[in-house]
């Protein structure tokens, strides 16, 4: 799929902000320009969370690293992987705000993906089986690509509903790297 190329080459030389650690192993990062989200409540939401209008910043490109094994590394010395407690978690994900990312290498036999970031950051995802998706990235098509275990990508519209994505092989594996443009 020869998208995924396309799509992670205008990803490469962003600089990540906004990087926070989500529920239990989740982590979520910012790239691009900053863009205002408007949630608006549902007065009648099970949840009262849901009730009331929640807006948030986020980027054009909005990563969710979810559902695999992750570690997050500086110059070969890990800071906290995905079984870490909340603070190394907090702590490790607080340093990737500011970095540039400046590769992205994936596995397509697998789906473990490497992002490198400037300074020596490099955050690593593998799967824990075949069916869960490894992070899915928010793009500025209003469009979502995702890489499952198992090598498999699917490139949908964000309105599609769960489970009803269409799931492709990787063709190769891919590494897109900084062209210093940034």
């Amino acid at each position: 799929m020869s998208d995924v190329a396309t799509i992670l080459e205008q990803l490469v030389d962003k600089p990540c902000r906004g990087a926070r650690h989500g529920h239990g192993s989740f982590i979520t990062a910012e790239f691009g320009a900053p863009q205002l989200m408007v949630r608006e409540g549902i007065p009648t939401a099970k949840y009262e969370s849901l009730q009331r209008r929640k807006i948030t910043v986020s980027g054009q490109w909005h990563l969710c690293i979810y559902c695999c094994n992750w570690i997050y590394e500086e110059f070969d010395q890990i800071l906290a992987h995905s079984e870490s407690t909340d603070i190394e978690i907090h702590q490790a994900v607080e340093r990737l705000d500011s970095l540039k990312l400046i590769q992205v290498e994936i596995a397509s036999a697998s789906g473990a993906t490497t992002f490198l970031f400037e300074g020596g950051g490099q955050l690593r995802t593998t799967p824990y089986d075949s069916e869960e998706e490894l992070w899915y990235l928010h793009i500025p098509t209003q469009e979502v690509l995702s890489i499952k275990g198992g090598g498999l990508v699917s490139l949908r519209s964000s309105t599609t509903v769960c489970g009803e994505e269409h799931w492709l092989p990787l063709e190769q594996d891919l590494t897109l790297r900084s062209t210093g443009t940034g």
